[in-house]
């Protein structure tokens, strides 16, 4: 593999902290020999989306976790650049797993306050 490095920040901006409302962005990485992977989201930005900063803290380990399932279905498969042709990891699996997460964490369940 070339010789890449994965990084991966989030900061909060100047209107934000001047208006005290938290970072809705959130980013991550994920790296071995094989494979580096980011993924980020951008938070809604809206304050009647109090969750948005849970939300986007979310997709993004499931974005790395999905990421990393396909990247390991590629190296599997033994197809070799097989990362570098990719369309993306499955939408259909990602949002299903994203939801499932969200369920999971909904005010019924305790999980998931204000």
């Amino acid at each position: 593999m070339a010789n890449y490095q994965a990084f991966s920040a989030s900061v909060q901006g100047a209107a934000h902290v001047k208006k005290n409302i938290v970072m809705q962005d959130a980013s991550g990485k994920f790296e071995n020999e094989k494979v580096k992977l980011i993924a980020v989201s951008d938070g809604h930005g809206d304050s009647s989306c109090f969750r948005s900063d849970r939300g986007s803290r979310l997709i993004v380990e499931v974005g790395i976790e999905e990421l990393k399932a396909f990247a390991d279905e590629m190296d599997g498969k033994g197809e070799t650049g097989g990362l570098q042709r990719s369309h993306g990891a499955h939408p259909e699996r990602t949002g299903q797993a994203q939801n499932g997460r969200v369920t999971s964490r909904l005010p019924g369940n305790g999980n998931f306050p204000r």
